[in-house]
């Protein structure tokens, strides 16, 4: 999976409009209110661990990567630890 903390972490930047890849709906957020970025949070994190779960129940491995990471180190990892098995 390739994340981008952007997805998962609102920074306090005032007001924002959003809008609904799927719907095109615009909603405006107020990002200063420490709830509203609190809800993104527990949000992505619920998110995370569905999909750990449904990988999980299905056999499958994942590597987790983050665009503002490196990817290499996460990449080998993954193969090294399948490795061992």
């Amino acid at each position: 999976t390739v994340t981008d903390p952007r997805e998962t972490e609102l920074p306090d930047v005032g007001l924002l409009e959003l809008e609904d890849a799927e719907s095109g709906e615009l909603v405006l957020v107020d990002t200063r209110r420490p709830h509203v970025r609190e809800s993104l949070r527990a949000w992505a994190a619920e998110r995370r661990q569905r999909r750990k779960e449904l990988f999980r129940g299905a056999g499958v491995g994942e590597i987790e990567l983050q665009t503002d990471l490196p990817y290499v180190e996460p990449i080998v990892r993954f193969f090294r630890s399948r490795e061992r098995r």
